[in-house]
């Protein structure tokens, strides 16, 4: 990766460059605990996606846990298998904040976003920049290699899309419409879930039903005399690629799904890479400073400890639960 990044390095990226034609770059990092935009405008963003500022582009993202495979995903479902974002064998994870290249065919700016999971500084920090990313992406890809779907997925994609209606909507909307440009819709990213097992049967992609049983009753829910359950709102439309891994995976179903998410402009357009700095610009300045870090604990103090409180001061009983009197 040129300028910097995990694994692979330099080497990685100046083969991406020569071979290839395309190259990486950060867009997103931290300055301790604190996420720093790595460019300093929308010029320089139209450099280094080696695009036109006139160009319509959509923004492809992906998340997922920490060797998940979604830097080595990227460059088979984007970029022939080429080496655009690094990967790497090693325990730690090789990319840090959000990284970005240009793919003219589909006309998309791809980003490679740390590894959930990940040994992190402040695991609030990142959850909050992988959140931005994610509002800012016209199309989501979530990866995830198990033999069944695990619940993090779910309780992350669950506070996406509250993320995005609460906070990030208006937010986007404003940022669009300074630059003069067209927001259509107040709905969200098209969600692909991409889901490789080895020995178990992934779900079958013409049911999605399976996978609205998993979301909680209160965001499942559809609105008032609708249809029953549904996915989150936020959400504009959502598909499942599973694919039982036997030598070689076969990214032929990711890349359709994707390229029709891409192709839809019944609600995202393409836009501008000026539209795409200021929204991202908006949001790192609205929603940043210190954040909470969390604290990790093997027995939880709720477990054990007596629930009772005083009624007077509201301070907790220090004994342990079921204790005499």
């Amino acid at each position: 990766r040129l300028g910097g990044g995990g694994g692979g390095g330099g080497r990685a990226g100046a083969e991406s460059q020569q071979t290839w034609g395309v190259r990486s770059f950060q867009l997103v990092g931290f300055v301790g605990e604190a996420e720093r935009l790595c460019i300093k405008d929308s010029d320089e963003l139209c450099r280094l996606l080696a695009c036109g500022p006139d160009s319509a582009v959509k923004v492809v993202s992906v998340f997922g846990n920490t060797g998940d495979g979604k830097s080595y995903t990227l460059n088979h479902a984007f970029f022939h298998g080429g080496p655009v974002f690094p990967t790497s064998d090693r325990q730690d994870s090789c990319t840090e904040g959000a990284w970005a290249a240009h793919d003219p065919v589909r006309r998309a700016v791809v980003v490679d976003t740390e590894g959930m999971n990940a040994v992190s500084h402040n695991e609030n920090a990142r959850l909050r920049l992988l959140l931005k990313v994610m509002a800012l992406s016209d199309v989501v890809i979530y990866c995830t290699k198990a033999e069944r779907l695990h619940q993090d997925m779910f309780h992350f994609l669950e506070d996406a899309s509250g993320a995005y209606c609460k906070f990030f909507s208006e937010e986007l909307r404003a940022a669009a419409q300074r630059t003069g440009a067209r927001f259509t819709s107040s709905v969200g990213p098209a969600l692909v879930i991409f889901h490789e097992t080895r020995n178990t049967q992934p779900l079958d992609s013409d049911s999605l039903e399976p996978l609205i049983q998993r979301f909680s009753p209160a965001v499942s829910s559809g609105p008032a005399g609708g249809s029953g359950p549904c996915f989150p709102t936020a959400y504009s439309d959502v598909k499942y690629v599973g694919s039982r891994i036997d030598r070689v995976t076969d990214f032929g179903p990711l890349r359709a799904a994707v390229s029709k998410c891409l192709d839809a402009s019944a609600v995202r357009l393409h836009r501008p890479p000026r539209v795409i700095f200021e929204q991202l610009l908006a949001l790192n300045r609205k929603f940043s400073g210190d954040i909470a870090t969390p604290v990790y604990g093997a027995f939880p103090d709720s477990f054990f400890r007596c629930p009772v409180r005083c009624l007077s001061c509201g301070a907790q009983c220090l004994e342990t639960v079921g204790h005499d009197d």
